[in-house]
């Protein structure tokens, strides 16, 4: 093999190279970064655990559990535009991955999501454990009493 030769097909291998690492970041640049939770109810603690105007984050569940004067409700911790992680930031939630915002009760306050949090099921187990379910989707306005 000439030298000539071997330099070209060493430089034919490294643009290949390189295209192929190019497209291995973009492929994982474009999937969310998601870990999805067991399915059915999950156990959250006791209800005197979470005060009043608290948000606790509770990562078996990717749900924020909060209390206002009503009672506990759940916001489903994943982000309706492609299903990141929105974290607490301040007096509102923070999605990473693409910048959506949302209040505190789950309302979209900048996009690009379209949708606000959805709120999951929060009941009691006959144990007086609570537990949330997210496969049970509920109104904003649902709040259990404990």
């Amino acid at each position: 093999m000439k030298r000539r030769d071997f330099l070209e097909q060493l430089g034919f291998g490294a643009v290949i190279a390189s295209i192929g690492s190019v497209a291995g970041i973009f492929a994982r640049f474009l999937t969310p970064n998601v870990v999805t939770p067991k399915a059915g109810p999950v156990e959250i603690g006791m209800p005197e655990e979470y005060g009043i105007g608290t948000l606790t984050h509770i990562e078996a569940a990717r749900a924020y559990i909060g209390r206002d004067q009503r009672g506990l409700y759940a916001l489903v911790a994943t982000c309706t535009h492609l299903g990141c992680t929105p974290r607490l930031e301040g007096k509102q939630f923070a999605c990473p991955c693409h910048g959506s915002r949302f209040a505190l009760n789950g309302d979209v306050l900048a996009g690009p999501a379209k949708r606000p949090l959805d709120h999951m099921a929060v009941g009691l187990t006959p144990s007086g454990k609570l537990f949330v379910d997210r496969s049970r989707i509920v109104s904003a306005d649902f709040r259990f009493s404990a």
